[in-house]
Formats: structure tokens, sequence, C-alpha cells
């Protein structure tokens, strides 16, 4: 029995702490939904629970000090976050505001945040992730909360309800129930769905699976529609499909039967996703995908990098981040800690990739997340996603005892 094991006090404080967080955000995510329903949208739901959250993690990170503190992936862990921390600082110190420089430190502090959110939630609950026991009891609970959202999210779709939808635009399709952003409702969905496959891949009913791809389509974001069809190309050369003459004859008529319907394919998504054709006819297809963050990149390269930066800001960062910034994931790391800080992202996620085993599966998915963050935001840089991420890999890498390095 190690030491984890032994620790039972660490291991009741992590659990509820876990379960705290999945309330809060599922019940901070209620609280927004309903204050925007009856036009109370100036108190901040999700901010407040996001708040909590941290303070619960202060809290159980404090009385379990003593753990960490002898712990040496822990300490490594801490040693990485004082570097992110000192990069920010002294970009904020030797920074050129656009503004009021303590305004604009206050503004940075909110991002700063978002990309300290995944670092945390690793370094408070790793200890907690080997022990499925307890990781299949969270990821029931977030499962409940998960398909209650799958129904509003049905039902916003048959009965058009508003506060459903995901974009406040109607000329854009799509519904994701009360989950905060279309980045939150896209990130959950894309996860679930590495889940149920790999529990389909290790024999499990597909039920869910079906259900879940069949109403991550309500979504009608550009995530769940480029996932698709990544999962399905995995799936494809993974299982060696194109062997199968019946499954490439009936993809090929498929092609063919489209082909021959453009003009009635064209009109349906004209209809349903009239704002990405008239972007992507306009600007192309880059500009669609990224939804124009290609045109902030240059921005913020051409204003920021190439106007305002000294040689020591490709190290550290830069300190007008609330102004600009791409909104592309990996870029926003770079121009906002630097370097240093793309180099501490990098171990980051090779450190929880070694913890979770080194599973070509977790990684080829890790890739698919990186790749559509890379074109958006929220995967890394998020309060609510990096919880979900920590609970499916463990539940992957560790959910079985015959689990190889080469699974699925």
């Amino acid at each position: 029995m190690n030491q984890i094991e032994e620790n039972t006090f660490l291991t009741r404080s992590l659990f509820g702490a876990f379960i705290a967080t999945i309330l809060i955000f599922f019940l901070g995510d209620v609280g927004r939904n309903l204050a925007m329903s009856d036009e109370s949208s100036f108190i901040r739901y999700t901010a407040i629970s996001k708040g909590l959250v941290l303070a619960i993690y202060v809290v159980v990170f404090s009385l379990n000090f003593k753990f960490y503190r002898s712990d040496k992936r822990a300490r490594n862990w801490s040693l990485a976050l004082v570097i992110l921390l000192s990069c920010f600082l002294l970009a904020q110190l030797l920074g050129d505001f656009e503004d009021n420089k303590l305004e604009g430190i206050k503004k940075n502090l909110v991002y700063v945040s978002r990309f300290l959110y995944m670092p945390v939630t690793f370094l408070l609950f790793y200890p907690l992730l080997t022990r499925t026991d307890k990781t299949w009891k969270l990821f029931r609970l977030f499962e409940i909360f998960f398909f209650i959202n799958c129904a509003l999210i049905v039902l916003g779709a048959i009965f058009d309800i508003a506060a459903f939808r995901t974009y406040d635009i109607f000329t854009r399709f799509g519904y994701m129930g009360i989950y905060n952003s279309n980045n939150q409702a896209s990130y959950y969905f894309i996860l679930m769905m590495i889940f149920y496959y790999y529990q389909v891949s290790q024999g499990s009913k597909p039920y869910k699976l079906i259900a879940v791809i069949l109403c991550s389509l309500l979504l009608g974001t550009k995530k769940i529609y480029l996932f698709l069809p990544l999962l399905f190309a995995y799936n494809f050369f993974r299982y060696r499909r194109y062997r199968n003459k019946w499954l490439v004859i009936s993809m090929l008529s498929l092609i063919g039967l489209l082909f021959l319907l453009r003009d009635k394919v064209l009109a349906f998504l004209e209809e349903y996703f009239n704002a990405l054709v008239v972007l992507q006819r306009k600007k192309g297809w880059l500009s669609m995908l990224s939804s124009t963050r290609d045109a902030e990149l240059k921005a913020t390269y051409e204003n920021v990098v190439v106007a305002k930066w000294e040689w020591y800001n490709y190290l550290i960062g830069g300190a007008d981040f609330y102004n600009n910034r791409s909104e592309m994931e990996l870029f926003d790391i770079f121009f906002f800690f630097g370097l240093f800080g793309l180099l501490v992202y990098a171990w980051f996620i090779r450190d929880i990739m070694n913890y979770f085993r080194n599973l070509n599966y977790l990684w080829v998915m890790l890739g698919f997340l990186l790749f559509i963050a890379a074109l958006a935001s929220g995967f890394l840089v998020s309060a609510n996603q990096p919880i979900v991420w920590l609970l499916v890999y463990s539940l992957i890498a560790f959910g079985s005892k015959k689990v190889s390095s080469s699974a699925v």
C-alpha cells in the first residue's frame, strides 16, 4: 500500500472537493441560465462558482500541505507554476500598457487564472486519480448531470427554446442546454465520446456512444463537426475498415449521393449554418474554421509582437493581453507566457501523459483536442474542462487492469 492509499484524510478531502467542484460548476451553469432568462445577467454566477472552487482548492491544498510538500511530483509541479507566475509578474512589471498599468494588471489576472486552472487541478487531484473506486463514483455523478443536459438540448431543439440555444444569433443553428458556453459544451461532449468510444472498444454496448454522438450534432459547434470526422478516421484506419469492401462501397455511394444532391445540401447549410457559409465565402476556410481568429492572430502579431515586444518578451510573454489576443489556445500561451511558458506547458502535458501510462489512444485523442484548441480555445485555458479531462483519462488509464500501452 503506497503513501497515497494510506492517507485516508487526503483521499476523503480530495474526493469531497471533486464532488463539490462538479456540483458547483453545474449549479453555476443553472444559475447563469436562469439569470439570463429573466434578464438578470449582471449576476455572474459562473464567476462566483469558479471563485468558490478556487477557494475549496486552496483550503484542501492547505490541509494536505504536508503530503504535497513531501511528494516529488507535487514539488515539480509547484516549481513549474512558480515559473509561470514569475513570467507573468515580470511581463506585467516590464510591460507597456495601453491603459493604466494597475488596471491592466487587474484585467490580466482574470486571464492568468484561466491559464492556471489546468495545472492547479492536476496538482491538487492527481493523488486521487488512481483510485478507481472513487473516480467511477465521480464519473457517474458527472454523467447524471451530463445526460440531464442532453435531455434539455433535445427539448431545446424540438421546441426551439431560446434559453437553451448555443448562439444568440438566430441565423446559426445550435442548442447547448444549460451549459455556460459553446466551448464548455463542445469539450464535454468530445470527452464523453472519447470515453464511450474506449468503452465500446473494450466490449461495452454502444448505446451511450450513439446517444452522445447524435446529441452532439445538435450543438451546432465547429469543434464537434471537426472532432467527429477525426474520430471516424481514427476508427477507419486503426481497425483497417478499408479492408471491408462493403463499407467502402457504402461510403463511396454516400459521397456520390451527396454530390448528386449538392444543391439541396447547400440549401440546408445556408438555412441552418448561414453565418458559417457566408464567412467561408468571404474569408475562406481557415477563417471559417477559426471564426476569424486567424485575422486576430495576425493582428496580435503585427500590432503587439512586432510593434512593442523587446527581446525578453519572447521569453516571458507580453503584458497587453486583455486588449490583444488571438483566442487560439497554443498561440495565446506564447503571447502570455513566452517561450518559457510554452516549454512549461509542454512539460505539463508530457508529465500528465506519463501519469496516464502513455496510452497510444490517449495520445491520439489529446492530439485531436490540441488541434481543435489551436484553431479555437477553451481546452487547456479553462476552468471547467480540465477536471472532466483528467477524470475521463484516469478511468481509461486505470479503470481496467488489462490495459496495454497500445490499447485501442
